[in-house]
């Protein structure tokens, strides 16, 4: 909710569980908060064994509903066909300077040993901002490194995470 009242952005990818308050609750309470403004929520869910809509009832302060994992490619087409934005592909988007220095993460993440790799990998995989900001804390990373990361999962920068986490596997592979 802070978030949003800082920032007013157009559109939110937003998880249906999150500790403090659902989804739904959240879409809810924006909603009031936005008016008449315009806000695209797009729901996002790890629920594999159930549709959303069976698991949390009724959907409709949603825009869509993206499952996790996801690819870059499902949410672009959420804005191309229910947004209204279009891209050619994944890589005519502007890229935002975090976005550019994400081969040095990359780079410095392949270099850990395989155990703290691994974990890394997987919180990224999970989008697990928790354990993310935990293990940035708790990391020799360089500060300009450091300094993107963190700003990433402030802003719950899911499309940087997913693009990493891509990357990594591409890397590592």
């Amino acid at each position: 909710m802070e978030s949003y009242k800082e920032n007013h952005p157009d559109i939110i990818l937003m998880d249906l569980i999150m500790s403090k308050m659902g989804g739904i609750e959240a879409a809810q309470k924006i909603r009031g908060m936005a008016g008449s403004k315009r806000v695209d929520i797009i729901a996002i869910t790890a629920s594999y064994f159930e549709s959303p809509e069976k698991q949390f009832g009724a959907m409709t302060d949603f825009l869509a509903v993206l499952t996790k994992p996801f690819k870059v490619e499902d949410l672009l087409d959420i804005f191309s066909d229910k947004v209204g934005l279009e891209f050619e592909n994944s890589q005519s988007l502007p890229l935002k300077k975090e976005e550019r220095g994400r081969g040095n993460l990359v780079e410095w993440i392949s270099s850990r040993a395989e155990p703290e790799k691994k974990s890394w990998c997987e919180a990224i995989d999970l989008q697990d901002m928790e354990r993310l900001k935990e293990m940035v804390e708790e990391s020799q990373l360089p500060n300009s490194l450091r300094e993107q990361f963190e700003g990433a999962i402030k802003r719950h920068d899911l499309i940087f995470l997913i693009e990493l986490g891509g990357d990594l596997k591409l890397a590592l592979d």
